[in-house]
């Protein structure tokens, strides 16, 4: 399987901080022991582009809504 891929990718941010780290780290690990290049991405972009291809739309029109709380 590894052979089959070209880089492993993960959300840098923004996000909770701890899943965010655990991703980084086993893509970094895999990474290396694959020999294959790790690139960060934008958490709010990935999720838009996982729904482009999945949904398999070419330009699609989107509408992100982030709640987050400020104390």
């Amino acid at each position: 399987m590894p052979e089959e891929i070209d880089c492993l990718c993960y959300t840098k941010g923004p996000g909770m901080g701890a899943p965010l780290q655990v991703a980084a780290i086993v893509v970094r690990v895999l990474s290396q022991l694959w020999k294959k290049p790790n690139v960060a991405v934008n958490h709010c972009s990935a999720h838009i582009e996982m729904g482009r291809i999945v949904t398999g739309a070419y330009d699609p029109v989107v509408l992100y809504v982030s709640v987050g709380t400020h104390r």
